[in-house]
This record gives structure tokens, sequence and C-alpha cells, in this order.
């Protein structure tokens, strides 16, 4: 019985590599979608305003100022500038600077509170090395 266990453990343990891996991969691919020209990011990949993906160890999820980013957070309002699906990624892009601040507006998923989220901005290389 403890064998079985032991492989049950192994087998989830397999598959939640593969799918981390899957995701720095698509990461990677699709790093355009949160990067500026100038190569920053917060390491999330958005649909419209909808949070999709944060990379462990980004910014979106080591906020400076509240909680963590989360899949299907919604982004409201960047640096108090209301976004659409539209505006969204060049609002969050904004001064495309290292180190620089961007303060987001979040509709959380699950709860619906609204909450502000403060992180800053990293390199790009940041995501490659994830």
């Amino acid at each position: 019985m403890l064998k079985l266990k032991g492989a049950v453990a192994a087998v989830m343990a397999a598959k939640a590599m593969e799918k981390q891996m899957r995701a720095a991969k698509f990461m990677r691919e699709h790093a355009f979608v949160i990067a500026g020209s100038a190569g920053t990011t917060i390491g999330v990949i958005l649909t419209g305003c909808r949070v999709k993906f944060v990379i462990p160890g980004s910014p979106g999820s080591r906020p400076i100022v509240g909680k963590k980013l989360e899949i299907d957070d919604y982004i409201l309002a960047v640096d108090d500038r209301p976004v659409d699906p539209e505006t969204v990624v060049d609002a969050v892009r904004g001064s495309n600077i290292v180190g620089s601040k961007v303060t987001l507006k979040v509709r959380r998923a699950g709860t619906g509170l609204e909450q502000i989220v403060v992180c800053v901005r990293a390199p790009l290389n940041f995501v490659e090395d994830v």
C-alpha cells in the first residue's frame, strides 16, 4: 500500500512539473503580451483584462503593495486610469522602465472585491530565467 501511495505521488509530481514546463514555454512564446518593446514585464499573461497566468516569483506574484495577482483576477484600472481589453496591455507597459511601479486596481476572482496591487516592472529576461 505504501508503494502505491509513493507511485501515485510520483506521478502527480511529474504531471505538475510537466504543467510548469508547458507554462514556461508558453510564456517564452507569448512574451510580447506581457513585455514592452524595451523589455519590461510584471510577469502575467492577460486575455483582455483577465489574468490568465502569473509567473511564479514574478512581480505579479510578489507585489510591493497588496496581494499577489491570481488567475481570473480582472484589471479594472492601471495607474488610476480605467482600462478595457483594448487598452490594458499598453497601460500595464506604461513607462516600460525597469524598476518603475505600476498600480493596478483589480476585481478579485471568487470574491469580487476590488483591491489595489502595486508591482515593480522587471527586465524581460526575468521571464527567460524562470
